[in-house]
């Protein structure tokens, strides 16, 4: 097949379609988001919401900024939240990989099976809740978003994958230069597996970031919000906006209230759209190792 003169690959041809309808549906609904938050009340009441938005209005934008304490609490408990979590999840994923990783280490094929068990079965949600509340007492504790789930089975595979890689001379000629464990670990493994932490590091970041169900669950109306839970309550009741004295209640009469969930929403995902692309190139090739090594 030919166009422009030049022979083309008919079968590459439909890949590079298939994939530019797949970003194509993808990006529909981030700009459907956005094109929301543009739409004033009146006009969502005359024609309803469109791609295009005949007059938009930064309204929305406008009452969140002037009342930004809320969604700044939020925004605050959230980046906490996440940073904390990928920090952990990172270097403890890391530990618990090294030691599996070792050829050396006597237990390592029972600790391995320890971990891909938990793969296949779980306590499940009821399960859970009566150790985290009743045992651990961390409800409405931030602690309960950052601890559970920090270490997991794909995490460490696909950091074990990458040590397993690396030639295990390395640790060898440590070791006759007088190296500890400690060291090896920290001063020639963790920098050597920078692209299967950056892997660990964005999916716990955006886990974190994206997390709805936890802080639903363990938090009670009133105290320390997430993002994602604040957005939830919002979208539960617009009323908690008109209640507090620091809003305006007329202003906030203009505007539907799908529009100023959707501009919070936008303004939630803008650390998103800058943390990923730094990560993507990491992502992406600590996902291919842990896809043929695993």
């Amino acid at each position: 097949m030919k166009l422009f003169g030049k022979k083309i690959d008919f079968v590459n041809l439909l890949i590079h379609i298939f994939f530019i309808v797949l970003c194509a549906v993808m990006i529909y609904p981030f700009i459907s988001m956005v094109s929301v938050s543009l739409v004033s009340n009146e006009e969502s009441q005359a024609i309803g919401y469109s791609i295009w938005p005949k007059n938009p209005t930064l309204i929305s934008y406008r009452l969140v900024l002037e009342n930004f304490e809320p969604v700044a609490r939020a925004l605050l408990t959230s980046f906490a939240v996440c940073v904390s979590t990928t920090l952990l999840t990172v270097i403890l994923n890391a530990m618990y990989a090294y030691t599996v990783s070792r050829p050396t280490f006597p237990a390592r094929r029972i600790i391995n099976f320890i971990l891909l068990f938990t793969m296949f079965f779980g306590g499940g949600a009821a399960a859970s809740y009566i150790v985290n509340v009743n045992w651990l007492h961390l409800k409405n504790n931030l602690l309960i978003l950052i601890v559970p789930g920090t270490i997991g089975a794909m995490s460490v595979i696909i950091i074990r994958s990458f040590f397993q890689g690396l030639p295990y001379g390395l640790v060898e000629s440590a070791k006759l230069d007088g190296a500890s464990e400690y060291q090896i670990f920290f001063k020639i493994m963790l920098p050597l597996s920078t692209p299967a932490l950056g892997t660990i590091a964005i999916s716990a970041f955006i886990g974190a970031w994206n997390a709805y169900y936890a802080p639903m669950m363990y938090f009670d109306s009133g105290k320390a919000s997430t993002l994602s839970l604040f957005l939830q309550r919002l979208m539960n009741s617009i009323e908690m906006l008109k209640s507090n004295p620091g809003f305006d209640t007329a202003l906030l009469d203009q505007i539907p209230g799908t529009g100023l969930t959707m501009a919070v929403a936008c303004i939630t995902v803008l650390p998103m759209v800058f943390v990923f692309p730094w990560f993507q190139k990491y992502f992406v090739k600590g996902m291919a190792i842990g896809a043929v090594k695993a």
